[in-house]
C-alpha cells in the first residue's frame, strides 16, 4: 500500500511538472489576438521580435509578417502564401525605444498597412 501511495504521488508531480513546462507557449499566447480568420502572435527572443500567423479559416492569402512599435511599421521583404491549417513564422531585429509598446503585425497583399492584423501590445518601455 506504501509502495502504491508512492508510485502515484511521483505521477502527480511529475504530471503536474509536465503542465508547466511550456512557459514560453504561455508567454506567447499574452501577446496573441484571434481574427476571423487566423491569429497573431508576437514575442521578443533576445534582439528579434518573433512574428506567427496562424490561419484557422477562409482562402489562401499572400502576407508579409512584421511588427508596430509606435507609430512605425517594420515587415519583412517578402509575401509569403498561407492556407487554412498553415502557419507562418519570421523574426526581425528591433531596437528598443522609449515610451513604445510592441505589436505583431501581418499584411496582406493589397492592404493598406494601417489595416493589417495585429496582436496584442507588449513590450511597452
Amino acid at each position: 500500500m506504501r509502495k502504491q501511495a508512492t508510485v502515484l504521488g511521483l505521477a502527480a508531480v511529475i504530471a503536474g511538472a509536465a503542465l508547466l513546462a511550456p512557459g514560453t507557449a504561455l508567454a506567447a499566447s499574452e501577446n496573441c489576438q484571434t481574427h476571423s480568420n487566423g491569429k497573431v502572435c508576437a514575442q521578443k527572443k533576445g534582439s528579434n521580435i518573433e512574428i506567427t500567423y496562424s490561419k484557422t479559416g477562409g482562402s489562401e492569402v499572400w502576407v508579409k509578417l512584421g511588427y508596430r512599435q509606435g507609430s512605425n511599421y517594420k515587415f519583412d521583404n517578402t509575401y509569403m502564401p498561407v492556407r487554412s491549417g498553415q502557419s507562418r513564422t519570421v523574426k526581425l531585429p528591433f531596437s528598443t525605444v522609449k515610451n513604445t509598446c510592441f505589436q505583431g503585425a501581418v499584411l496582406p497583399e493589397g492592404s493598406a498597412v494601417a489595416d493589417s492584423l495585429k496582436s496584442k501590445s507588449f513590450g511597452c518601455s
